[in-house]
């Protein structure tokens, strides 16, 4: 049979048509076998209930190597200190060189002022040292003044003033001294001293001395030896004049205190003691 072009032609387009045809065929096949071929999914059915557990596996390999260290992670915050632990035993004294001494520091307070120590006693006495050069002469004076020569006074200091009487308790016939009323003299401007007192006790007999501090050996020295006869209340008595002290203290400040002299049962009432001086 003799066939035209067109007909060639159309048997090539059905040859073609035959062969796509073929080949989708065959990859049908070969889906279905490997099970690719299926249909569209469907829903998700329900979750069956757990199977019965498996038997253990058995254990991994321990002998593998340690994998390699990670990098180091960032410093933490710093936590709250922990309680103070125990003293430590004292280390070893290990010798040093010294440091250079540090400035003084203030002056501290004043401290109270000490009780006046017990006296000493007396040491033996020295030798007598070589006698000096005499001294210019002085003014002429009178260590015991003569009546005439200057008898009053000129100034006076009260030891004791009370008209109403100060009374003196239980004196005693060694002599009570009355240290409350102690005074400071200044006797470098004279040379002889006087007593003066009197007493409230009518008929009564009350003596009365004057004593003087020795600076130098610590004691207490007669200035006015004890005076007092039996007089009438408000009587005045007065001592002879005395020379001032020569010795053994400062002129300038005489320290001077009263004694009164009693049978230890008598309370005599005194209104004044005074010293008159010129």
């Amino acid at each position: 049979m003799h066939r035209t072009p067109e007909n060639k032609k159309v048997a090539g387009y059905q040859n073609v048509t035959l062969g796509i045809v073929a080949v989708c065929l065959i990859l049908l096949v070969l889906g279905m076998a490997a099970g690719r071929c299926t249909g569209s999914v469907g829903p998700q059915g329900e979750v069956g209930p757990d199977g019965p557990p498996g038997p253990q596996g058995e254990p991994g390999d321990v002998t593998t190597a340690r994998g390699p260290q990670g990098d180091k992670g960032d410093k933490g915050d710093k936590g709250d200190a922990g309680p103070r632990g125990e003293v430590g035993p004292p280390g070893e004294a290990v010798p040093g060189e010294p440091g250079p001494p540090g400035e003084p520091g203030a002056q501290g307070p004043v401290g109270p002022q000490g009780e006046i120590g017990l006296t000493g006693e007396k040491g033996d006495t020295g030798e007598t040292g070589p006698q000096g050069p005499q001294g210019p002469q002085g003014e002429l004076a009178y260590i015991h003044p003569i009546p005439s020569a200057n008898p009053e006074a000129q100034d006076s200091f009260d030891l004791l003033f009370e008209p109403a009487g100060t009374e003196i308790p239980d004196p005693l016939e060694v002599g009570t001294p009355l240290d409350d009323r102690r005074q400071r003299l200044d006797l470098s401007n004279h040379q002889a001293v006087r007593m003066q007192f009197a007493h409230k006790a009518d008929n009564g007999t009350v003596k009365v001395s004057i004593q003087y501090f020795a600076d130098h050996t610590g004691e207490w020295h007669e200035l006015i030896p004890r005076l007092g006869n039996g007089v009438a209340a408000n009587e005045n008595q007065a001592s002879e004049w005395r020379s001032t002290p020569l010795f053994f203290t400062d002129l300038t400040r005489v320290l001077v205190r009263p004694v009164i002299y009693g049978d230890g049962e008598f309370d005599p009432l005194i209104t004044y003691i005074r010293l008159d001086v010129r």
